[in-house]
């Protein structure tokens, strides 16, 4: 009797080789349990596999570009303008440029541009529209992204002397040319600096050096049209030296007649030439309705900030925040209790505040005490109880306290 080895088992006891699967003949409902491992890049490179591929894993792609399109950066030099010319807005019809929602302008501004002329005296340029990668932007922003209505400016030092590449200084000049030039209607405006403290910003004047320092002072005054839109406006106290004839931010606050949220940040002490604060005190808004305001790293007086929040009280306002704020009065305590009182009477359609590190500083000792150090959030069931218990608090600290 033999015994057969398994290597030598008649052919037709073997079992047919399978055959490999092909993915993209795979049905719809096996093929979305399958994606759920796979990784971005993955499905980026399926799409290029074949017309079915690109159906079936278009819903998910169309997720990962929308995330990572919304936000579109550059420094405003050419390359970068290029770059995003080339393979966003071209060519026309390109779908992925209806997925860019806001622009990003951060430095460091590095060059070079095309060759343009900077004016002498402030050594602006003459004329920005008359550079290409500019001009390309503009079109671009009209034709192609459609839906980028969202614009943020980070600003640093303006150059201290003629330079080949856009600086900080002609970002803002630059791009309210274009807005007015376009006609581009804004939703969203948020103005970011980070400047030097320096004596010579300190005060205006109109020497050469000062008009090269502040890059606001030939900025134009953007056009109805613009700014009949913009609902969000977020405005750095650093880039704006508060002083009518010379600032925008009156323009800013006048032309918009449908702002519903205001931002404004300080740099956290008092300004000869003011803050934007002093300018929301005096200018005449056009907007009926503030849902939300905040202020930040601001040193002030309590009147100010009370006609600020009257302003904010009669248009309907549904959220104050208020950090990291310093009063300057005779009476430390007498402020904030005559600010709490008008938050308290006058903003009856408050719904949440945020109210953390509040202060006040003596004008004749110098002697600063804290009213508020922690955070302090509240709902609208228990507004008037909170706001109550705050007055009563800086009611106190008027009457006698620790002087930090």
């Amino acid at each position: 009797m033999s015994i057969s080895s398994p290597l030598s088992r008649p052919s037709s006891s073997k079992k047919p080789a399978m055959s490999p699967v092909n993915l993209g003949s795979m049905p719809t409902k096996h093929f979305s349990h399958i994606t759920r491992y796979l990784d971005e890049a993955t499905f980026l490179s399926l799409r290029q596999v074949s017309r079915r591929m690109h159906y079936l894993v278009e819903p998910m792609t169309e997720a990962i570009f929308a995330r990572y399109l919304e936000t579109v950066e550059t420094n405003l030099s050419y390359h970068s303008l290029l770059r995003i010319h080339c393979d966003l807005a071209w060519p026309r019809g390109n779908p992925l440029a209806a997925l860019v929602k806001r622009l990003v302008i951060r430095y460091p501004y590095t060059g070079p541009n095309s060759p343009f002329n900077r004016l002498a005296l402030s050594s602006e340029i003459e004329d920005p529209l008359a550079l290409p990668e500019l001009w390309a932007l503009r079109c671009d922003l009209v034709t192609a992204f459609t839906e980028c209505r969202d614009f943020e400016f980070h600003l640093d030092e303006p150059a201290d002397w003629p330079v080949d590449c856009i600086h900080a200084g002609d970002v803002v000049r630059v791009m309210f040319t274009i807005f007015n030039d376009a006609g581009i209607p804004l939703e969203r405006l948020k103005i970011h600096t980070s400047l030097r403290s320096a004596p010579i910003l300190e005060q205006p004047t109109t020497t050469p050096y000062q008009v090269l320092q502040l890059p606001n002072w030939t900025v134009p005054t953007l056009y109805p049209e613009v700014l009949r839109g913009l609902r969000v406006l977020y405005l750095h106290d650093d880039y704006f030296r508060e002083y009518r004839g010379t600032s925008i931010v009156w323009e800013l606050l006048e032309g918009t007649p449908a702002l519903e949220e205001l931002r404004i940040v300080g740099r956290g002490r008092k300004h000869p030439t003011g803050n934007t604060l002093e300018a929301l005190s005096t200018a005449r808004l056009a907007s009926a309705r503030i849902r939300v305001f905040s202020v930040r790293k601001i040193e002030s007086t309590a009147e100010i900030l009370r006609t600020c929040i009257r302003k904010m009280a009669v248009r309907g306002l549904e959220m104050l925040e208020l950090r990291d704020l310093m009063l300057t009065t005779r009476a430390t305590g007498e402020s904030w209790e005559e600010v709490l009182q008008s938050v308290w009477r006058m903003c009856v359609d408050l719904t949440r505040i945020n109210f953390r590190n509040l202060g006040a500083r003596d004008e004749r000792t110098g002697g600063v005490r804290r009213l508020l150090q922690t955070g302090c959030r509240l709902t609208v069931s228990v507004r008037q109880m909170v706001l109550e218990q705050l007055v009563e608090k800086a009611r106190r600290m008027r009457m006698g306290g620790a002087v930090q």
